[in-house]
């Protein structure tokens, strides 16, 4: 099985199936986020902390609905600190 057959089994599928329901929203979170982190990161070639300006710049491409910096900032870090680390959504 290849690579690309390996992350569509394992990953794109499952998100395809809980996407369809409405309450699952943050499973497919849980499961989409990690795999954007490390687009984000290939993408920007943010590896530390003192990258995240252009790891903010990417995530910016790529949901650019966020609008400016600060908001990608306030956005990434309420998923890092709180929905990965804690499984909750914090402020």
């Amino acid at each position: 099985m290849s690579t690309l057959e390996q992350f569509k089994r394992w990953f794109v599928e499952p998100i395809a199936m809980l996407n369809d329901e409405r309450d699952y929203g943050t499973a497919v979170a849980l499961i989409a986020f990690p795999l954007l982190d490390r687009y984000l990161q290939g993408k920007s070639g943010a590896r530390t902390e003192r990258d995240k300006s252009k790891a903010m710049a990417a995530l910016l491409d790529v949901i650019p609905e966020l609008q400016d910096e600060r908001t990608a900032k306030e956005f990434w870090d309420a998923y890092r600190n709180g929905l990965l680390h804690n499984v909750t959504i914090t402020h």
